[in-house]
């Protein structure tokens, strides 16, 4: 197998994974599900405030019925995700960006209101061998409207990197 991976924050230790469980459960004790009633009206509300470009994801029928069954169905531990989220960003990874020896692509949107594109932009200039692709006008979810653009490039990196 070769050495390319997608980089990533490293594994959740389980203690923290139980604190993120416990947190969520303690200030949303409701199960998610209950929301079905709500949810398709929740996502177009939304839809509405977020940037035109998740607009037009959010819209389209396989994304929309990819996000409610996300909202009902994957959230079984609550919304332990966010809280494991926060576990993450807040510990050490166990390595300096600097020290990343795989070949990293990134594609930001500069209208992402999730994660701010500048902080895309300092990421990649801290890893060895990065590129940014910079999606004008796009947001968050825009790599979900770009999955064959972006598996395509990562087969032909992988294909480099195997030849080496």
């Amino acid at each position: 197998m070769n050495e390319l991976y997608v980089l990533a924050v490293g594994q959740v230790d389980e203690e923290a994974l139980r604190w993120a469980e416990s947190a969520a459960a303690e200030w949303f004790p409701f199960p998610v599900r209950r929301l079905r009633p709500v949810a398709e009206p929740a996502l177009y509300a939304y839809a509405r405030i977020s940037p035109e470009a998740d607009r037009r994801l959010l819209v389209r029928p396989e994304f929309k019925a990819m996000f409610l069954d996300d909202l009902l169905n994957g959230s079984r531990k609550q919304l332990a995700a966010p809280f494991a989220d926060v576990v993450v960003f807040a510990r050490d990874w166990g390595f300096r960006l600097d020290e990343v020896k795989v070949p990293i692509r990134w594609w930001h949107g500069d209208r992402d209101h999730i994660v701010p594109f500048e902080h895309g932009q300092h990421v990649v200039s801290r890893l060895p061998d990065a590129q940014l692709t910079h999606l004008p006008g796009e947001s968050h979810l825009a790599g979900l409207g770009r999955a064959e653009e972006i598996l395509g490039t990562m087969v032909e990196l992988w294909d480099r990197v195997d030849q080496k």
